[in-house]
């Protein structure tokens, strides 16, 4: 029977437990992000709004406020901030979830090497 890898036992433990640290760390960070991102939609929703009350105060027709409102440099400014805190948060998720797919991969290589050694044994005691 063809291997797959050559890896030893051994070695897919080693790199099972260093995906596993990775995941760990990816997952401290990916809270961190989470509220940076709330903290950017927060100030985004807070600017947008207050802004949009000033201009209904100000008389300026409800149907072009919205347009308005978002073409304020401010809040663009906040709002860009926000859409950049969501992307890292997206690319962090993604990360995790790669992290995910190589330990389920080594995880499943594991389990095929140790049958196939216990296979071994029986057949050759």
């Amino acid at each position: 029977m063809t291997k797959a890898y050559d890896w030893t036992p051994a070695q897919l433990k080693t790199e099972l437990i260093t995906h596993g640290r990775n995941l760990t760390i990816k997952t401290n960070e990916y809270k961190g992000l989470c509220e940076a991102y709330a903290a950017a939609e927060r100030d985004y929703s807070m600017a947008f709004e207050s802004k949009a009350t000033v201009l209904r105060i100000e008389g300026m027709p409800v149907t072009i406020i919205e347009r308005m409102v978002k073409g304020d440099k401010m809040v663009a400014d906040l709002r860009y901030k926000r859409d950049v805190a969501k992307g890292v948060m997206k690319a962090c998720e993604s990360a995790m979830n790669n992290i995910r797919v190589v330990i389920q991969l080594y995880q499943s290589i594991l389990k095929a090497e140790i049958e196939e050694r216990n296979l071994e044994g029986r057949v050759n005691p």
